[in-house]
């Protein structure tokens, strides 16, 4: 990924792009009217097929392999029905490392998070500056805010999508998208983040999609479910422990030990992760639990 994004055409088919269209279309009607809109919370068993294009390995471990990890899980799935942003990079260096801190990091081991614009109408909205994940801002980007909108930009590329076109993106690019105004956006947008793999966390979330939505889901899909919650359940537990250790005092949640999920959630995640346990057998949880040994990182987990 020199230019820290790739463009993949072609990779849904028109009769699975209409299926797909049905799905995201009934999962934005039941959700508040927003210009994006998180999948997990608004999915049903007709509408599961969005979901489960998340799981699938036309994205998923194509996110790994680019990623260079040993495994992966995602970090939201979302549908974005709107767009018009100006020039910025997706970090937030209050609780990140400093940008110079991050590109040395991907220059190094490679990127530790992906995230996916997958269209199901045609989408030419998203700008990127090419090779801007591993640079600072030159003179000509630190005259514009984000605040001014889509301001032309020298080397600026637009990423124009057909209908079943994926770009896949480093999140740290520069990067910014044109107002859609009144024309209708459907488009899939995913995140993904590296397990085992050589380079740091970039970022840590409180809270993570959770499993409280596998009860629509197909089994392979819940199953799979259940394994990434467990991947972000460890290295919680792994932050944590190195947190307690940084305060040289004992072990506690980052969130304060308060939570950061209402408790109907919490208990709504508890249920269905056991009832997809209660679906699997014996064999399938012992073959899963192997496969989520994977070696630690070389680099300590940070947030």
């Amino acid at each position: 990924m020199e230019a820290g994004y790739v463009v993949v055409r072609s990779m849904i088919p028109p009769a699975e792009l209409e299926t797909l269209r049905s799905s995201v279309d009934a999962i934005v009607t039941r959700a508040p009217d927003a210009g994006r809109v998180t999948m997990t919370d608004w999915v049903d068993r007709q509408s599961a097929a969005a979901v489960e294009l998340c799981f699938d390995d036309r994205v998923f471990d194509f996110s790994r392999q680019l990623m260079e990890a040993p495994d992966a899980a995602p970090l939201g799935m979302w549908v974005l029905c709107a767009s018009g942003t100006g020039w910025h990079r997706d970090i937030h260096p209050h609780d990140m490392a400093p940008l110079d801190g991050l590109q040395e990091d991907i220059r190094l081991n490679g990127p530790p998070y992906v995230q996916w614009n997958i269209a199901l109408i045609d989408d030419s909205y998203l700008r990127v500056m090419p090779g801007s994940h591993l640079r600072r801002n030159n003179a000509d980007e630190r005259q514009v805010e984000r605040s001014q909108g889509v301001v032309p930009l020298p080397g600026a590329k637009t990423v124009d999508l057909a209908a079943g076109d994926g770009v896949v993106y480093i999140n740290n690019i520069l990067h910014c998208a044109e107002s859609n105004g009144n024309e209708k956006r459907r488009t899939l947008h995913l995140g993904y983040q590296a397990f085992g793999g050589r380079g740091f966390t970039h970022f840590f979330l409180p809270a993570t999609m959770g499993v409280h939505f596998i009860e629509h889901l197909s089994p392979w899909a819940a199953e799979k479910c259940v394994y990434f919650e467990r991947l972000h359940a460890q290295r919680h537990d792994d932050v944590a422990a190195d947190a307690a250790r940084d305060r040289g005092g004992g072990r506690g949640r980052l969130d304060g030990g308060t939570g950061s999920d209402p408790p109907e959630r919490a208990r709504a995640d508890d249920d269905a992760g056991r009832a997809v346990e209660s679906r699997l057998s014996d064999s399938q949880i012992q073959r899963r639990e192997a496969g989520g040994q994977r070696q630690r990182p070389l680099h300590p987990d940070y947030g």
